[in-house]
């Protein structure tokens, strides 16, 4: 077949051509792009390029891989069809403008290798089935919270069309429609190119930066600040949320305040229930968490929260639990027993055991926390409890944004803890055992912590 750009097309000499679409699309790419580049250096610097090895295991599982998408097996294995042929298709687009930009080279074009070209037929195939099923599935039978807009049906239609008029011109005999289609091929990819910084496929290229900086830590939670309002005091990762979106509605699906309808608005920032399903279902590791963590601070900073939670506040500052109850009857649960539970401050126990708020105050709660004494108690297990000098956790305030009342509560049991002579700590309450276990900072081994 003849060289499309050694020939003159829509006038114009097809090396001219070529140079001219690159040009275009790149220019417009870059520009894109470098307002995006610009937005993210002006946040605050947020180191994600730690533990590299565990990174990049994370990419070939969640983007080489997909494996989150298989979740929902259909849709999975058409995604993941779809984006094995963007990127066979994007390798060899790349090696056809190389070919096409520089004739000089001494090199075939990617159609002219036979394995290739095969290769590409059967992904054209596939690809193609695997849009259908995309296509089907969005505008036949939409799963809920799914972002309908114009931009992703434009968005698969070029697709079909890179893929089609690619396969057409293997397939072709005449010289002519072999000549037509590959411009038509490649100048449709130089125009998704363009395209793509200005929609939302634009995580076709940010998704994988955005799984190589997950978060890797336990909890999940930004670290401490003043909390964010403005572009400027979010760190670069949150910010970077945005561009990595697929707009799957995955995030909302798994959300209980977006299901719960009327009782929480999902537009309010205090709707969300930090329950983290929106981050462990999302394929592209974006953490809205954070983001909204960061937000609560802003509101908290500013005394914007209501009368209910302030008055939370309130109780947890003065008396150190959440019922406003005297810290001195924290252990009152304890006199039904017959017999003494040991003072982990005053006589070194096995087990130090952390009952939390409700296990000690709340008269639903204290028979079974009586009850798991009893348990511990007839299986020989040395253990003790801290009595008066116990504080709430603060895994749950942390979470409404008061950062400070947090490390206060964190501050006090840490160092009640540090003084008690124990092998390693016990908890029935899971909020507790999920702030000891991920929140505290412990350095001298007191974090070993079992529910």
């Amino acid at each position: 077949m003849p060289d499309p750009t050694a020939q003159t097309s829509f006038g114009v000499p097809g090396l001219l051509l070529i140079w001219l679409a690159a040009a275009g699309a790149f220019l417009l790419f870059g520009l894109r792009v470098w307002r995006y580049v610009d937005v993210l250096r002006r946040a605050w610097p947020e180191p994600r390029w730690d533990r590299p090895g565990k990174r990049l295991g994370l990419v070939f599982a969640q983007v080489l891989g997909q494996k989150r998408l298989f979740g929902e097996p259909l849709i999975g294995v058409a995604h993941f069809i779809i984006f094995w042929s963007f990127v066979c298709y994007a390798a060899t687009f790349w090696w056809n403008l190389a070919r096409g930009l520089f004739p000089v080279l001494p090199i075939p074009y990617a159609d002219e290798v036979g394995w290739v070209r095969l290769l590409l037929q059967v992904f054209a195939v596939t690809g193609l089935a695997a849009l259908a099923v995309s296509a089907a599935r969005r505008y036949l039978f939409p799963p809920p919270r799914l972002e309908q807009s114009r931009d992703a049906g434009f968005i698969l239609i070029l697709i079909a069309v890179v893929l089609r008029t690619w396969l057409a011109g293997t397939l072709t005999e005449s010289p002519r429609a072999y000549t037509a289609l590959w411009w038509a091929h490649m100048l449709t990819v130089l125009g998704f190119l363009a395209y793509v910084p200005y929609s939302k496929h634009l995580h076709l290229l940010a998704s994988p930066l955005g799984v190589f900086t997950a978060s890797l830590k336990g909890d999940g939670l930004p670290p401490p600040s003043d909390g964010a309002a403005l572009r400027e005091e979010f760190a670069w990762r949150q910010l970077f949320n945005g561009l990595a979106c697929a707009e799957c509605g995955r995030c909302d699906r798994a959300c209980p305040g977006v299901a719960s309808g009327d009782l929480v608005k999902p537009a309010e920032v205090w709707g969300c229930t930090t329950c983290f399903s929106c981050m462990d279902l999302c394929p592209v590791f974006n953490e809205h968490v954070p983001v909204l963590i960061e937000m609560r601070r802003k509101l908290v900073t500013a005394g914007e929260v209501e009368p209910r939670l302030q008055e939370a506040m309130t109780r947890l500052t003065r008396y150190g639990n959440s019922f406003g109850s005297s810290p001195r009857a924290r252990p009152k649960w304890t006199q039904e027993l017959p017999f003494k539970i040991k003072d982990a401050r005053k006589e070194a126990v096995d087990c130090l055991w952390i009952t939390g708020d409700y296990a000690a105050f709340d008269p639903r709660v204290t028979p079974v926390t009586r009850g798991f004494a009893r348990l511990l108690n007839q299986a020989g297990v040395d253990f003790g409890i801290l009595y008066e000098a116990e504080q709430n956790s603060g895994n749950d305030i942390r979470r409404t944004g008061e950062e400070g009342l947090f490390e206060v509560l964190r501050d006090k049991n840490a160092a009640a803890i540090g003084k008690a002579g124990h092998k390693r700590l016990v908890t029935t309450d899971p909020h507790a055992y999920h702030a000891l276990k991920n929140e505290y900072p412990w350095t001298n081994g007191n974090g070993r912590v079992a529910h």
